[in-house]
């Protein structure tokens, strides 16, 4: 609601409603367009392949909803800054999920279920730690077996890994 008043040369000017201020038009590099166009990731790890990417994400949100009891087990210790760091957990990260990461400190960490032990599996976790690896994080895994024997084991490790990435 912008009223107007005649200047001297009599081309209306708005003045600003009482108690408001004047909103300013988008910039061009804030309209819709502009944006998608000019876009960039602030990371080189912080994309996927935009066919795959609505896939990822949902089976990202699944993930999250349906955890297996070892995640459950060590999202509990964790999360909220609890290590003094910020954890997210079924993060997108080129086209892999990956079960923890601190983007801060660049640190992954996979929780491996019992089928990881095959050795299809073992040649493929090998390949996305390369890969992962290769865009700057470091990677360390645990089995749920290491999880439920003695969690402060685990802890202690992942401590001293946040230790090692300062």
């Amino acid at each position: 609601t912008t009223a107007f008043t005649k200047t001297r040369k009599g081309d209306p000017t708005p003045t600003l409603p009482r108690g408001g201020r004047k909103k300013t038009p988008p910039q061009p590099s804030q309209r819709e367009g502009e944006r998608k166009r000019t876009m960039s990731f602030k990371y080189k790890y912080n994309y996927a392949s935009p066919d795959r990417y609505k896939m990822l994400k949902e089976f990202a949100k699944k993930n999250k909803q349906f955890q297996t009891d070892a995640e459950c087990l060590i999202w509990r210790y964790i999360r909220n800054n609890q290590l003094g760091v910020k954890f997210n957990r079924q993060y997108i990260i080129g086209d892999y999920i990956v079960d923890f990461v601190c983007l801060e400190k660049k640190l992954i960490i996979e929780i491996d279920g019992g089928y990881h032990s095959e050795y299809e599996q073992i040649q493929k976790d090998d390949q996305r730690t390369d890969k992962l690896e290769s865009v700057g994080f470091n990677v360390i895994r645990f089995t749920n077996e290491e999880l439920f024997a003695g969690i402060e084991g685990v802890l202690n490790k992942i401590r001293k890994q946040l230790i090692i990435e300062q």
